[in-house]
């Protein structure tokens, strides 16, 4: 797992002195159990490898490598892990869809034919979410699975903790396992404890980035300005667009500015297909338990049609001279005709 993977640069050690440098590794779930062999060496930089160099110590099981005995987990309730957890957004507001992520690794010495990973947080008030995977999950298998829930309103600015767990050995309609422990995650909630209607906590100015349509994504590139003195965290929470769209993501949820400093964030949103005509939505701004909100107006396109033509106003003017034109033509094929008689 280290950055430099097979290799840490220990720097200059002089004589008579040492140094300690870790090496961290993680066992993948499909490893094959057994018994396995760890080499390590050490040699200058300087010098270089051919000149100075040592590969064998004392402290080794065999002078030149460490055995280490790989095997699968036996005991039941740590059957299944999970790992490449992601909660997005990381810190959030009251009101955000907040997804979480995992991939669920069966590392125990069991296949399993069926796993019910849960998702729930007493803190937020989340009852537990199920997310069931139906097909097998058989030893060294992994599967992702994803959880999405809305962040309670009334909630103090703190970090929240929520669990995933799983249960297993699915057998005649029932799990006979589950976890020993619940894998444990957090959330950061901010800005839910805000008065709403005070003011002067930042200018906000926002303009379009990309062409706002039915059915299309719509990128709002929105600028805000501190208006609070010092330095401040403010939080930066879009309301309001729930009718005709959904919000896909905000570049800074938070952004630190003294007072008259400015910042650029991108909100993307993804537009209904049925929205159209002029659309709204306030982008809200917190810090301090007092906010500011800033109205945005977007009118809607709707989607560009491939068939049927465009006749602008004169619809009347263009549809006599349609038919005029076709009429000119059959009688142009009449007339040849008659006049090969």
């Amino acid at each position: 797992d280290n950055t430099d993977e097979e290799k840490i640069d220990a720097g200059r050690i002089r004589d008579g002195d040492d140094t300690t440098v870790t090496f961290s590794f993680k066992v993948p779930a499909d490893f094959e159990d057994g018994s396995y062999k760890l080499a390590i060496k050490a040699f200058s930089d300087d010098l270089g490898e051919k000149v100075e160099c040592v590969d064998s110590s004392d402290d080794l099981s065999d002078e030149t490598f460490d055995s280490i005995d790989v095997i699968r987990e036996d005991t039941v309730g740590k059957f299944i892990a999970f790992d490449n957890i992601i909660v997005e957004p990381d810190q959030a507001v009251c009101g955000d869809i907040a997804t979480v992520t995992a991939d669920v690794v069966n590392v125990g010495d069991e296949d399993q034919d069926q796993v019910k990973v849960n998702l729930y947080s007493t803190e937020l008030g989340i009852t537990p979410l199920e997310n069931i995977i139906r097909e097998d999950l058989n030893q060294g298998d992994e599967k992702q699975v994803t959880f999405t829930f809305t962040v309670p309103n009334g909630l103090q600015d703190k970090l929240y903790r929520l669990q995933l767990n799983a249960n297993y050995d699915y057998r005649n309609g029932a799990y006979d396992e589950s976890s020993d422990d619940p894998t444990e995650l957090t959330l950061r909630v901010l800005g839910c404890s805000a008065i709403p209607g005070s003011s002067n906590v930042a200018l906000v100015s926002a303009s379009l980035g990309s062409d706002a349509q039915a059915g299309k994504p719509l990128v709002v590139k929105a600028t805000i300005t501190s208006q609070l003195p010092g330095e401040n965290d403010i939080v930066i929470r879009p309301t309001g667009f729930e009718p005709w769209a959904t919000l896909s993501s905000v570049s800074d949820r938070i952004v630190h500015l003294s007072n008259g400093q400015s910042k650029e964030i991108t909100l993307e949103f993804n537009v209904n297909e049925d929205a159209a005509g002029e659309q709204g939505f306030s982008i809200e701004t917190i810090s301090s338990g007092k906010t500011d909100s800033q109205d945005v107006t977007v009118n809607i396109k709707e989607p560009v049609s491939s068939i049927g033509l465009n006749l602008g106003g004169n619809s009347l003017i263009w549809i006599i001279g349609a038919i005029n034109v076709v009429l000119i033509i059959l009688i142009i094929i009449v007339a040849v005709r008659v006049s090969r008689r």
